[in-house]
């Protein structure tokens, strides 16, 4: 059993993680009105749930650097990299067709059917947007921190340490030391 990942086969990975984050995303944001009532709560939902991601695409990319190491295969740093940007062409996708395909004149009052795609794939982002505004430049700024976790995640786990396991540790002391 080959337990390394190929580049394209640790990009699923993450994708798979935003996945499972947009169904999350969607039932946090889209199932009530927490944007029209308290943008307070929904940028600390935001930020919980981007947590929450960041933290599986660390770990993905960490582990699979780790087995890489072990197997003698090492992707170097730019193998993080490259999976991030391939996790993120779906949404760049979204996107491009969300601003490509025009909408018909007797629909305008309505918002673009791309436009809803795009907003439920990056759900997770909900409070960014509703923070920052909808602009297409800060849409593709959001797309930044999953290449950047993802080439982080593998870096350190091509060292052999895991970021997470260091704060687990530090907080188990903080916690359950006893003070004397």
């Amino acid at each position: 059993m080959n337990l390394t990942l190929s580049t394209p086969k640790l990009a699923l990975r993450l994708w798979q993680s935003h996945l499972l984050m947009i169904v999350l995303g969607f039932i946090a944001f889209d199932t009530n009105d927490f944007i029209e009532t308290n943008k307070v709560i929904t940028g600390i939902a935001t930020v919980f749930f981007l947590g929450i991601y960041f933290i599986l695409c660390y770990n993905e990319a960490n582990r699979c650097a780790k087995n890489d190491v072990n197997h003698k295969c090492d992707g170097g740093c730019k193998k993080g990299l490259v999976a991030g940007l391939l996790a993120t062409v779906p949404a760049l996708l979204i996107l491009l067709l969300s601003k490509v395909i025009p909408i018909p004149e007797f629909l305008s009052f309505f918002p673009t059917f791309p436009e809803d795609w795009y907003r439920l794939y990056m759900a997770i982002y909900e409070g960014l947007l509703s923070f920052t505004g909808d602009g297409l430049l800060m849409k593709l700024l959001i797309m930044l921190p999953l290449p950047l976790v993802s080439t982080l995640g593998y870096c350190t786990g091509r060292k052999k340490k895991n970021l997470m396991e260091d704060l687990e540790g530090g907080l188990h002391k903080l916690v359950y030391e006893k003070k004397q």
